[in-house]
């Protein structure tokens, strides 16, 4: 084994000045910084549930106005044949029955109200 001195790697390049360390010093500063961020970002498991809550709702929101423009254009095509196919009699006496239920909709509401225990109370009976 020789006392030789260990060949350099830098092939006879001067070593850096201190403010070229400090520069390198800084720049691996903050790229530690944006890592560490990163990284505290992923194990971050509440922010990330309620950022994918958040994109879930507003994807529901846009679902839900797709929906109802659909449905409301389904029921004005419906409304328009029922109207052109329905008899006269037939069309005055669903006009009555639609403005008695908005002078006084209890009846309705409590009508369908009782639709609906009745159908819950089914549904348990039958889970049985």
């Amino acid at each position: 084994m020789s006392n030789s001195p260990v060949p350099d790697d830098r092939s006879g390049d001067a070593s850096p000045t201190p403010e070229e360390l400090r520069a390198q010093i800084t720049e691996t500063r903050e790229e530690l910084g944006e890592t560490v961020e990163a990284l505290a970002g992923k194990t971050d498991v509440k922010a990330r549930a309620q950022h994918s809550a958040t994109e879930f709702k507003d994807h529901l929101a846009h679902t839900a106005g797709r929906a109802r423009e659909h449905l409301a254009a389904t029921a004005t095509t419906a409304g328009e044949k029922w109207r052109e196919k329905a008899p006269q009699p037939v069309q005055h006496q669903a006009h009555h029955a639609a403005e008695t239920a908005r002078r006084n909709p209890t009846p309705l509401l409590a009508g369908a109200a009782i639709a609906l225990v009745l159908c819950v109370i089914m549904r348990r009976r039958r889970q049985r």
